[in-house]
């Protein structure tokens, strides 16, 4: 999940939320992350990637293969 105000700044690159550690995210530090292909339309005959990234409690991030191909939200 990102923060609502992240966006990106003229269209080129990530603008950051720039609300100094108040974002509704839970602030913002290095194991925030954003779906930025939530909204691509993947090609008829691609597999999406099958790879998930986890946040734990505390300061841990891993990394899973998602097996039995579940659909996963945020």
């Amino acid at each position: 999940m990102g923060c609502g105000s992240c966006g990106n700044n003229n269209g080129s690159h990530s603008a950051g939320c720039g609300n100094n550690g108040s974002c509704s995210t839970g602030s913002c530090n290095k194991l925030n992350v954003y779906n930025w292909l939530t909204d691509m339309v993947l090609p008829e005959d691609y597999e999406p990637f099958n790879i998930v990234e986890v946040r734990f409690k505390g300061s841990q991030k891993k990394f899973f293969k998602n097996v039995k191909n579940l659909d996963l939200y945020t």
